[in-house]
């Protein structure tokens, strides 16, 4: 356990609906790091933002940032810390209806005109629109760059496989209309429709038919889900019933249904083995995805009815209700653990937060209110009771220190061996005491670790603070008489990002993040990019930090990881453990220009294509001097070239390439086809 690390800090990590559960961990991560108060404490909760308007979809968060849109065209990005605005973006004659999705440095925000609108996430400036139907109501399944999207055309509908960095499309026609995003199951495109069909095609191929249909009595307006072993997929459709099928399309299971009169208009979540769906009467029902059968008692009531897509998270299942409550239920037994009000029904599936941060929005009649309240939602002894009933000894004392009770608290943290937080929440409560106890634990399991002398320290004051004069002298010496390490820490600073075929600076930064000087500090770099000399950065004292300056040269594009390792010496010259870390430098292709040098004037074709002739480079003369040709096009590349005659000349070589009109890669100009797109050219 760190002492050193009490002020340290972390971006969050975002979970997407169905991950799997991390809260457990997440705390006790915290307790053990010591990263100041209780764990629970630093969820950020700025309770409530009014965007104006009800919300499109479900928002995306990632990177300490939220984003959000509204129906009447607005797109917002929110601090998920505060919940300030950063910037929001006005798409001009624009409906949105939709989830938001990210892909790299862009939102992709789906409109009801059929165009897909890719924002920049830095500043929220339009960077492309794609318009690719009449009508298009859904997100996007992404995998790579490429962007499955579901549109209608007329009575129909049509699937566009988007490659967004080339533009190209890729389209599969659907004989009925959709509602529903598609989902890619390998080789798989699957995508649900209105005449109550599900089909499937090969995502190999461009068109034709579908390889196999699976029919259902009414219509499927809801994304299939894919269980964890990627064996089934699971969905329900408005017929009221759940299904399971496998890869050729055959039933795993009969149906189950979910109602008399039930619709399931949403897709479901799967965590553990276990599938959770609602429906339109309100009710959730949990069913093993190996045998179809129900695994609670009985379906969970949570409202009017149900058309969001539930998350499971923590052992908690989280679903919106058309009550405009937002409920949690417990996941092994379908009980309701708390439930939420909100100003409208809830048409979108909630996002939680890494730290268990509960994102929600009331998307029906309203302002538009983005919500943001704990996991716990401020159940703090029930949710106590209930993780010390399950053993969850580290979760349970956080618990029981926000509820109030310190003593539960310290007892179950001690039961975790977590006698750090321990120590705190005793001293929060003045029993010094017994927080020197825990400190004097703490030091014990640290051994003889460069934090022991620093454990040391806070129970000797802990003691003394109890009036233990004796206690507190010998805590004193113990802590005197332990050495004081170095911690020697690299980190990069910028130079991630470069083009092919260049050198590429790495700003590093060393620093000694112990307590006592570190000598024959040595750093060196290896990995994708090979092996580099070590960079001897010699003594580090306590506190201080040396920039360095590496150079390398990547030769593939896309990304190469390079691994940085420091190590350092003690005073007593004995080697310290060494830091690593991992650095991702992203190459670019590098763009193509070619500079032609011609002594005339230029003539203008008839079809616009410029053509100058030059008399040669200076110097030639004699009959072997030919003047050469260059043909320039409209965006000024250089479509073709003439050479010259036996006389040598002076001028240098034109590269025989072109900027391609459609992926503005470089390819051969005597092509008529770009051989990066496929695309073919129009001259």
């Amino acid at each position: 356990m760190a002492i050193g690390n009490l002020t340290t800090g972390q971006v969050e990590p975002v979970l997407a609906p169905g991950a799997p559960s991390v809260h457990e961990a997440e705390i006790r991560s915290r307790v053990e790091a010591q990263r100041g108060p209780a764990a629970l404490a630093d969820v950020p909760v700025w309770q409530s933002r009014e965007l104006g308007a009800p919300l499109s979809g479900r928002v995306a968060a990632e990177e300490g940032v939220v984003y959000a849109a509204i129906r009447a065209g607005m797109v917002w990005a929110l601090s998920l810390g505060s919940g300030k605005t950063l910037w929001q973006s006005q798409l001009a004659g624009e409906s949105i209806e939709g989830d938001l999705t990210l892909w790299r440095q862009f939102v992709l925000v789906p409109c009801r005109s059929g165009r897909l609108v890719l924002l920049d996430r830095r500043r929220g400036k339009v960077s492309r629109a794609l318009t690719l139907g009449d009508e298009l109501r859904a997100a996007p399944c992404v995998q790579g760059d490429a962007a499955y999207l579901a549109v209608n055309k007329g009575s129909q509908g049509e699937v566009h496989a988007v490659y967004l960095e080339t533009g190209r499309e890729r389209v599969w026609r659907v004989p009925a209309r959709v509602r529903a995003a598609p989902l890619l199951w390998g080789s798989l495109l699957l995508i649900g429709s209105r005449d109550g069909t599900l089909y499937a095609f090969d995502a190999g191929l461009t068109g034709g038919d579908p390889l196999w249909s699976f029919a259902t009595t009414n219509q499927l307006v809801a994304t299939p889900v894919l269980d964890e072993r990627g064996e089934t997929i699971l969905f329900g459709s408005c017929d009221g019933a759940l299904y399971g099928l496998g890869r050729q399309g055959q039933a795993r299971w009969p149906p189950l249904r979910t109602g008399m009169y039930a619709q399931v208009v949403a897709s479901g979540a799967i965590s553990g083995g276990k599938a959770f769906f609602g429906n339109s009467e309100g009710t959730v029902t949990a069913l093993d995805v190996a045998t179809g059968q129900p695994v609670w008692p009985q379906p969970a009531r949570a409202g009017q009815g149900i058309a969001a897509s539930p998350v499971v998270w923590g052992g908690l299942v989280f679903v919106g209700a058309n009550d405009g409550l937002l409920y949690c239920l417990d996941a092994r037994d379908g009980r309701v653990v708390w439930k939420l009000p909100t100003e409208g029904p809830i048409h979108c599936a909630p996002v939680i937060t890494g730290a268990g941060q509960v994102l929600v929005s009331g998307s029906g009649e309203g302002s538009g209110r983005l919500r943001s309240v704990p996991w716990h939602n401020e159940q703090w002894a029930d949710m106590a009771a209930w993780a010390e009933s399950d053993q969850r000894w580290a979760v349970a004392g956080e618990l029981w220190a926000r509820a109030g009770d310190a003593e539960r608290g310290v007892d179950a943290l001690r039961r975790a061996r977590s006698f750090v937080r321990a120590a705190e929440v005793s001293e929060a409560g003045g029993y010094f005491d017994r927080a020197a106890g825990d400190w004097e634990k703490a030091a014990a399991a640290t051994g003889e670790s460069r934090d022991a002398g620093l454990v040391f320290l806070r129970a000797a004051q802990a003691w003394g603070r109890a009036g233990d004069t004796a206690s507190a002298e010998r805590c004193w010496q113990q802590s005197a008489a332990l050495r004081q390490a170095p911690r020697v820490i690299v980190r990069c600073r910028g130079g991630e990002k470069c083009q092919e075929g260049d050198c590429v600076q790495l700003a590093i930064e060393v620093a000694n993040a112990g307590a006592a000087t570190a000598y024959d500090v040595r750093l060196e770099a290896s990995g994708a990019i090979g092996s580099l000399p070590a960079v001897e950065v010699g003594i580090l004292p306590p506190g201080a930090t040396r920039h360095v300056t590496v150079e390398v040269n990547p030769t593939k594009t896309g990304t190469a990881r390079a691994r940085l390792r420091v190590s350092c010496r003690n005073a007593q010259r004995a080697p310290e453990d060494p830091f690593e870390c991992e650095v991702a430098i992203r190459v670019e292709p590098r763009a193509v220009h070619t500079t032609v040098h011609v002594h005339t004037g230029p003539e203008v074709g008839r079809d616009g294509v410029i053509i100058q002739r030059g008399t040669g480079p200076a110097g030639a003369s004699g009959s072997g001097a030919v003047r050469p040709e260059v043909r320039i096009g409209r965006d000024g590349v250089v479509i073709s070239q003439a050479g010259t005659s036996g006389a040598e000349s002076k001028e240098p070589d034109v590269d025989r390439e072109m900027t391609c009109p459609h992926c503005g890669l470089p390819t051969p100009v005597d092509s008529h086809y770009c051989n990066k797109c496929g695309r073919r050219f129009d001259s």
